[in-house]
């Protein structure tokens, strides 16, 4: 009954006629369906050109195959994953790939087919649909051997710097027959299509009120522990973090805040492969705009560049200048391949990194008793109590006195006192000076004896504008003082100022230098134990005192 022509059964009875109506139909209705019809396999792009093979399980990509009647296409090449099974299981591709800079994809083949078969590859560069522009076929006609089964096969390519930013389509085609072209019905095999996504080989800085400066990206070398993403441009907008809101956050330093006139150091993590580098090395450098003017020009503003011949963490040195003003101010780490140091800005051609920071500069250092009136001097590394200078943009107060310490850098290390006072007892207290400031500076002490928080009352001031010479040099001063015997036992507070102004008073902000606050605790007077000499023989009366017979 070959297809049932309606002449056959005109020949035969009404009854026959019937019959064969019956059986027909619902073969002609098969066939008319596709259902007897689905042995061949298409790719699913709809921005490729329709692409197609006879569908054997001899000869495959990936573990899985199914059939079609006709193609099932979209936009991004899962048309066939949502008909039938997916099969789309043979090839490993990155999601994402950069212009200039070599890539790799696998495909698992199988051939048991009898006959070689043969593998092509193609990637649409330029994104126009076409698969036939130069460049653009990335593997011909590799030969799969019969025999293979459930066997990798890598294909190399490297997007070219022209390719089109955005998703390319990928197609894979196995095949009985070679040079089976990119969008035709061939043979038998099996058709893959996918996507990958091209991005720029560009590294820009992105604080956009600096000048461009962008390198090629590349896996051997970075800084910081991130790899390093990629920009199409220098961003017009944002405050040093555009680029962390794109792809992958590759600006992953934590940057120390920094003090005006105080040396601060600055850690930065590097990876290289140096044997992938040109020259076998790189060069490293820091710029910061301490005066908020968009250039490096300036003080302290471009540091010397630093040779990178190994991955490790590398130490600049940073120090705002003196007029300095406190806030926010923007950083520029770069790293370039080869020995040539980088310049702030400009487009290099060479392997690299740029990243751009927010930094914070404090230029006053505050009193930190929660108990006290704010006092506070701008900073300088030149007028200082102890070893260390921070500064802060506001008032981290405490009742301890240690407001200060958990902020930033703990300077709290210019005064020594003793644990404890005893009323009536005289005592003292060390400060540890320097002044290379050029001019003479000026030490003043207050007790808080009666704990009220002001300073000013009578004899609570130990120490009145002690004169520190220029020159001096991590020098120790000792302020005696006598606690009146009238006092509650208890915690006090002690403010220490070294100021370039004399007579700065307790509270206020005044010139240059440093502020110190400490609490520590008086005894009462009946706490002083008596010691015995060995030489004295001891007997305690009713108030256990210690007597010489």
């Amino acid at each position: 009954m070959r297809g049932c022509h309606s002449h056959h059964l005109q020949r035969r009875g009404t009854g026959v006629l019937r019959l064969l109506s019956l059986i027909c139909i619902p073969v002609l209705s098969l066939f008319a369906s596709g259902i007897f019809a689905q042995t061949l396999d298409f790719g699913d792009n709809s921005s490729i050109g329709s692409a197609s093979s006879t569908l054997v399980t001899s000869l495959k990509i990936g573990a899985t195959t199914d059939k079609e009647s006709a193609a099932t296409t979209n936009a991004t090449a899962t048309g066939d994953d949502l008909t039938g099974s997916d099969d789309e299981d043979g090839v490993t591709i990155p999601v994402s790939v950069m212009r200039g800079v070599a890539a790799s994809m696998t495909v698992n083949v199988t051939n048991t087919t009898g006959s070689t078969a043969y593998l092509n590859v193609w990637i649409d560069y330029n994104n126009n649909g076409v698969l036939t522009d130069s460049g653009e076929q990335v593997a011909t006609n590799t030969t799969i051997s019969n025999g293979t089964s459930n066997s990798n096969r890598t294909v190399n390519f490297t997007a070219p710097a022209t390719a089109s930013l955005g998703a390319a389509g990928v197609r894979v085609r196995l095949t009985s027959t070679s040079s089976p072209g990119p969008a035709s019905a061939s043979g038998n095999g099996e058709v893959e299509d996918h996507l990958v996504t091209i991005l720029p080989n560009t590294d820009f800085g992105d604080y956009p009120s600096f000048a461009a400066a962008s390198q090629v990206a590349n896996s051997v070398i970075r800084i910081g522990t991130n790899a390093t993403d990629t920009e199409a441009s220098h961003p017009t907008t944002g405050t040093a973090t555009a680029d962390d809101d794109e792809g992958v956050n590759d600006e992953d330093l934590t940057m120390p805040e920094f003090t005006t006139g105080v040396s601060t150091t600055l850690s930065i993590p590097v990876t290289v492969t140096t044997g992938s580098l040109s020259g076998s090395t790189a060069r490293l450098r820091v710029f910061a705009d301490w005066n908020g003017d968009n250039d490096v020009a300036d003080t302290n503003e471009t540091l010397a560049a630093q040779t990178v011949s190994a991955s490790g963490t590398y130490n600049f040195t940073l120090t705002p200048p003196a007029n300095t003003t406190s806030g926010t101010k923007y950083l520029r780490i770069r790293i370039t391949e080869n020995t040539t140091a980088p310049t702030f800005s400009g487009t290099s051609t060479l392997k690299g990194d740029v990243e751009d920071y927010a930094i914070t500069v404090a230029n006053t250092d505050i009193g930190d008793y929660a108990s006290f009136p704010s006092a506070s001097s701008t900073t300088n590394s030149t007028l200082r109590m102890g070893s260390t200078v921070d500064g802060e943009l506001s008032a981290t107060t405490n009742s301890a006195a240690a407001g200060d310490d958990t902020t930033n850098t703990d300077d709290e290390d210019g005064v020594t006192l003793p644990a404890s006072v005893t009323l009536g007892v005289s005592s003292s207290l060390t400060v540890n000076l320097t002044n290379s400031s050029g001019s003479t500076a000026y030490m003043n002490v207050w007790i808080d004896y009666n704990g009220n928080g002001v300073l000013t009352d009578s004899g609570e001031q130990v120490a009145t504008n002690t004169t520190i010479r220029n020159g001096t040099s991590n020098s120790s001063r000792t302020v005696n003082f006598t606690v009146p015997s009238t006092l509650d036992p208890g915690n006090v507070g002690v403010r220490v100022r070294l100021t370039s102004t004399s007579s700065p008073g307790p509270d206020g902000q005044d010139g240059i230098g440093e502020v110190e606050d400490k609490s520590w605790q008086l005894l009462p007077a009946s706490s002083i134990l008596p010691v015995c000499s060995q030489r004295a023989a001891c007997r305690h009366d009713s108030h256990d005192q210690c007597r010489r017979r």
